[in-house]
């Protein structure tokens, strides 16, 4: 029987660290600015970003285990990320946390780390000037030529298409 995680209301569903990176990145992109108009379309980003990841937080019907595995992959978006490492930390076998996370989520872990990456390179893009190789290598992409063709097949955009298009908005 799947038991339903309930987040409470003293954290909003949101884990801590990835409030605190997104709040960081809105507040670098806030400084930038001179103009009252782009601090007003700023805010609605940053409220729509927030409330996006609430809703997905608060309607997860996902097992205690693969809610971990989530949020370990959101915590350490910026490390070397790998199936063996996060049975390792949720004290499980490899193989049994890969079948888990596969039935409950539809995807396995190494698609749901790649997506994870995406999400964060989609933000850094949105709100920073940092060229797109130092994002791919932060982010653990074998090259940037790698990094181009996972982003595109996840957003329909090339990182660089990206950036231009939310900037000119």
């Amino acid at each position: 029987m799947k038991k339903i995680v309930q987040t409470g209301p003293e954290d909003g569903g949101v884990h801590l660290e990835m409030a605190y990176t997104l709040s960081d990145v809105y507040i670098q992109r806030l400084e930038e600015l001179s103009e009252v108009i782009q601090v007003e379309h700023l805010l609605q980003d940053a409220l729509c970003a927030f409330t996006e990841r609430v809703q997905r937080a608060k309607t997860s019907s996902l097992s205690p285990i693969i809610v971990k595995c989530q949020r370990y992959i959101i915590q350490h978006v910026y490390d070397e990320l790998s199936l063996e490492r996060i049975a390792h930390y949720i004290k499980l076998s490899s193989s049994y946390v890969s079948i888990l996370f596969k039935s409950e989520t539809g995807i396995t872990i190494n698609e749901a780390i790649q997506r994870a990456r995406i999400e964060e390179a989609e933000s850094l893009l949105l709100l920073s000037s940092h060229p797109i190789a130092v994002i791919s290598a932060w982010l653990h992409f074998t090259d940037q030529s790698h990094f181009t063709k996972v982003f595109k097949k996840h957003t329909g955009l090339t990182p660089k298409q990206y950036r231009q298009s939310i900037r000119t908005k």
